[in-house]
């Protein structure tokens, strides 16, 4: 029904193309060529696996809601709210439950809140990053869909 990828940010993955740049470059101050470029291919290789380990995707299907690695039925699920900019900071702050499940991505400015309506689950809702808030919700509040 509908599937988010939510990877690294452009500016995420400068940062960390500079530091593993910046590596190198000491690193060929104190060692020769050879050692240096192999720990810089290991340095790389290494952000690479960590790029790929952060990646994180929103599945929703007519039964089912996965995020990462949760997965919660929907029959479970209560009302979905897309949250803009400002309420997705003010979520994410002051609002926050302690109890609540979070799949949050920092340079993701909205998302959606979906509260859970399970008697034997403590967790009052999920705070779900995602760059389509709105179309998220729409579908996460049909039912019988």
């Amino acid at each position: 029904m509908m599937r988010e990828r939510i990877g690294w940010s452009f500016s995420i993955w400068l940062i960390a193309l500079f530091f593993n740049l910046l590596l190198a470059i000491t690193l060929w101050g104190v060692l020769d060529t050879a050692p240096t470029l192999f720990l810089a291919s290991l340095s790389l290789l290494a952000t690479l696996v960590a790029a790929h380990r952060n990646k994180f995707e929103i599945a929703l299907d007519v039964n089912t809601l996965r995020v990462g690695r949760a997965e919660i039925e929907r029959k479970f699920l209560g009302k979905a709210t897309p949250l803009d900019r400002n309420e997705w900071r003010l979520e994410r702050g002051y609002k926050l439950h302690p109890a609540a499940f979070l799949a949050l991505r920092s340079w993701i400015s909205t998302g959606v809140k979906v509260e859970i309506n399970d008697p034997q689950d403590p967790t009052p809702y999920w705070l779900i990053s995602s760059k389509k808030p709105n179309e998220l919700a729409t579908l996460l509040n049909k039912r019988g869909a």
